[in-house]
């Protein structure tokens, strides 16, 4: 109980220090930074390198998370913090992925770490978008990224904007499930610091409507909020037969129904129904199968949930999947399943 009080109260003054100096830092930085024209922006978002580009691969980051907006940013910096450690990867002169991170004396507790860490990083990241020459700062979420979009963008007096791609109150309600517990000690601190977020946001950019009324009752205002369209991908409505059948038989699977799940294997995904669903329709069509692309956190789970309804051997998680082999894989299934909405019914 004690070491825990003083967790805290070291992680306070660590934040209250921290912040003093970056502040300073940041106005200082302000000043001497150079006056600039130039088109270029740093886009802050979460995981690292190693995880998320064979995921994705370059033309994925080129498309979306590094994408320049056919050409109207001159550079873009994808900054992924906190990433467990530096890396760097180019995917073309002008496009760039960045990983950050910062290690902490293991004498430290959990929150004085993540205080020391969290003032560590604004530090850099106000050096490097002075570096960077950036005009404009993006952030994935309204909360840890947005909140470093946020500070650093006053602080530097340039425009930042936050992209919304999930109803996180939902994730809350339905699911309990935090952001950023890591960080933050609660949810109603999350609130707090996503509403100022989106309050302050020159821009906030949803994916969907739904996304943006989020925003919206988080304290976006509404004249600064857009919503996109979905835009699904026409490869998926391209692939020929002959890549269908040359990609069932790469990954195994058998003559039969095929069903065809993409998207990441987390509870938020509701995976469990998939496997339930399987199990229900192979008893009717005993050669039923189960293809799921994509990665996550149950997948052990998953496969211990189809050996309890005795159809393991129908079950074919494939892992990250190529986005050309990921085209004909959704073409060539007979059923396209996904208990959540998203960009894969509408390619489907």
């Amino acid at each position: 109980m004690l070491s825990a009080l003083l967790d805290v109260a070291l992680a306070g003054l660590a934040a209250l220090t921290g912040g003093v100096l970056v502040v300073g830092y940041g106005l200082l930085a302000r000043f001497l930074r150079p006056r600039t024209r130039s088109k270029r922006i740093v886009y802050l978002g979460t995981g690292r390198i190693a995880q998320v580009f064979p995921r994705n691969g370059a033309n994925l980051f080129l498309e979306r998370e590094c994408s320049d907006f056919d050409g109207y940013f001159e550079r873009l910096w994808n900054v992924h913090f906190p990433a467990g450690g530096f890396g760097r990867l180019n995917l073309t002169p002008r496009h760039h992925l960045v990983d950050v991170d910062f290690s902490t004396p293991k004498r430290l507790g959990k929150r004085t770490a993540t205080a020391v860490r969290e003032v560590l990083f604004l530090l850099w990241l106000t050096r490097f978008v002075c570096r960077a020459r950036a005009s404009v700062i993006t952030a994935t979420n309204p909360y840890l990224q947005g909140l470093h979009a946020a500070i650093v963008g006053r602080l530097l007096a340039i425009p930042y904007g936050v992209i919304v791609t999930r109803d996180f109150d939902w994730d809350w309600a339905v699911l309990k499930k935090q952001a950023f517990p890591s960080v933050f000690p609660s949810r109603a601190v999350e609130r707090v610091i996503g509403g100022w977020v989106l309050r302050n946001a020159d821009l906030v950019l949803a994916d969907r409507e739904y996304y943006r009324q989020f925003a919206l009752r988080n304290g976006a205002a509404p004249e600064r909020a857009v919503a996109t369209r979905v835009l699904a991908d026409d490869a998926y409505a391209q692939a020929p037969s002959s890549a269908q059948a040359d990609v069932r038989e790469r990954f195994g699977l058998p003559d039969g129904p095929l069903l065809v799940y993409v998207g990441r294997l987390d509870a938020d995904k509701f995976v469990f129904d998939l496997v339930d669903c399987l199990a229900s329709v192979r008893q009717h069509f005993a050669d039923a199968q189960l293809a799921c692309a994509g990665t996550g956190s149950l997948e052990t789970e998953m496969r211990q949930r189809a050996v309890q309804h005795g159809i393991a051997e129908a079950l074919y998680l494939l892992g990250a999947v190529e986005l050309d082999d990921l085209a004909a894989l959704v073409a060539s299934a007979d059923v396209v399943v996904a208990p959540h909405m998203g960009y894969t019914l509408i390619e489907a």
